[in-house]
């Protein structure tokens, strides 16, 4: 890797992977004009952090102050030679380099989307990338009617349900539940999780661990069980669901609120252990969220 930094603790390990000046992160809103919205101006870094007594790991990425998780069971599409498209459950993010990137760093930046997350290069498919280039100013509003459908395609082969929100909203509390305000309560859920980490707090207890069954090219199976696990997508977004729920209640309309039928995981033949919260971790962390998210909306755009 071209930038690499190591800090270690008695509780966990934490390494940035890469840094990159100048990205540009766009949110690609799921509202009813599906706007585009400009998230953050600033430097792109990759951060894994490595928890030894759980044996678990989580990949963050941070434009500024905005981060969100890099997962195995989320969507990384290279739609051009320094254009990213990342799509989670409830949220669509487009992130582009300026132009004068160096090709050795984008060439490890897709070392590190291949090695934790699910990456595809489309920028050569002539259905879903290129013809359009990198400059073109309507980038993102010409390759999203392309993007959306194979992004929510892999995100239900995972079992997740894509689009806006997995829950049925009522209309009034659907108008004002923008994007932005989930990508925010997202990053505020992916700092607190890194912080959490950090400190050792994060138990057992608060975790589950599952274990693909996998083999290797040799036909033998391959023992996962030495290698930390990846954390899955929901271990972010559950919490978000949580708060979503929770203010849902808070305009005494939770009579109201209906969940999409999740989609039955499909196998992807992916070799890799994954975590996730327990019941008693989504507590746990609902319990502190809120500086955390009073922090996020003062310094969102």
């Amino acid at each position: 890797m071209s930038s690499f930094k190591s800090r270690f603790s008695i509780h966990r390990s934490m390494s940035e992977l890469l840094w990159q000046e100048g990205a540009t992160l766009m949110l690609l809103d799921y509202d009813k004009k599906k706007r585009l919205r400009l998230i953050r101006d600033g430097d792109f870094t990759i951060n894994l952090m490595v928890q030894a007594v759980t044996s678990i790991l989580i990949t963050v990425c941070d434009v500024g102050d905005f981060r969100w998780p890099l997962t195995k069971d989320s969507v990384v599409f290279q739609v051009g030679y320094r254009s990213f498209m990342f799509g989670l459950p409830g949220l669509l993010y487009g992130l582009q380099f300026p132009s004068n990137v160096n090709e050795c760093k984008i060439d490890s930046m897709v070392t590190v989307f291949k090695k934790f997350g699910y990456y595809e290069d489309l920028k050569k498919d002539d259905l879903t990338g290129y013809p359009i280039p990198d400059n073109d100013a309507e980038l993102w509003e010409k390759l999203r009617p392309r993007l959306e459908h194979p992004a929510h395609r892999i995100l239900s082969q995972f079992g997740h349900v894509p689009g806006k929100s997995r829950f049925i909203l009522p209309p009034i509390i659907d108008e004002i539940s923008s994007g932005l305000l989930r990508a925010t309560r997202l990053s505020a859920a992916t700092k607190l999780i890194r912080d959490v980490i950090a400190s050792g707090e994060l138990k057992p207890v608060h975790i589950h661990t599952h274990i693909r069954a996998a083999s290797s090219s040799s036909g033998k199976k391959v023992n996962n069980d030495s290698y930390p696990a990846f954390a899955s997508v929901s271990v972010f977004t559950n919490i978000v669901d949580a708060v979503e729920i929770a203010w849902v209640k808070f305009f005494d309309m939770g009579r109201y609120l209906k969940e999409y039928n999740s989609p039955a995981p499909v196998d992807v033949q992916l070799d890799f252990k994954v975590w996730r919260l327990s019941q008693s971790g989504i507590a746990a962390f609902l319990h502190i969220l809120g500086p955390y998210v009073e922090h996020a909306e003062k310094t969102k755009q």
